[in-house]
């Protein structure tokens, strides 16, 4: 599964460069963002269920016990399918979407942060 992730990640990243150019410095700088988000959600996901075994996923896709591999491989897939829709749409729609995104995934990753606070603070 890892020499299958590290074959991925650098052909999703290929595929990302295609439009990028044309994306505005703003949607750019949302769009690292996003990316940014995703890899804190992947940290405390992965380190609160390596710290506390009884805690599960919630995601259905990801079963109850993900491994990193496939929290990462879920991460790039879904992040690829993203771009991949946001660079079919104009500047004004795709900047307003990053936006939103953003600000859901914000409230999620305090969500799973608090959650793993609370877990620790609890025992």
């Amino acid at each position: 599964m890892k020499k299958f992730i590290f074959i991925l990640l650098p052909l999703l990243a290929l595929s990302l460069q295609a439009e990028w150019k044309d994306w505005t410095e703003k949607e750019q700088d949302l769009f690292t963002d996003y990316i940014a988000l995703n890899l804190i959600d992947i940290h405390i996901t992965h380190k609160t269920m390596q710290d506390f075994p009884s805690v599960v996923e919630v995601n259905p896709l990801l079963g109850t016990d993900p491994s990193l591999e496939k929290l990462i491989l879920h991460k790039a897939i879904t992040t690829a399918g993203l771009y991949y829709l946001l660079d079919k749409d104009s500047h004004r729609v795709r900047q307003r979407s990053l936006k939103i995104i953003n600000g859901a995934y914000i409230g999620v990753v305090l969500h799973n942060g608090y959650v793993g606070f609370d877990i620790r603070k609890d025992f």
